[in-house]
């Protein structure tokens, strides 16, 4: 895990995989970001985001509990 400012800091290096968890919706430039993480990864590498809904009942995945 690596704690990293995606909008400022350089790169950190190549990945396999970046995941990015309920982030890019609180970054005031999204777009920048994105380019960003996708440059960081090594070729045939994966950018795995995920982000949060306000309207579950547009999801795929029920919500549990």
């Amino acid at each position: 895990m690596l704690r990293h400012d995606v909008l400022v800091d350089p790169a950190p290096g190549e990945f396999d995989l970046i995941h990015s968890r309920f982030v890019l919706d609180h970054l005031p430039e999204r777009q920048k970001a994105l380019r960003r993480l996708v440059s960081w990864l090594r070729p045939g590498g994966v950018l795995l985001i995920e982000a949060g809904t306000t309207a579950p009942e547009l999801s795929s995945v029920p919500l549990v509990g």
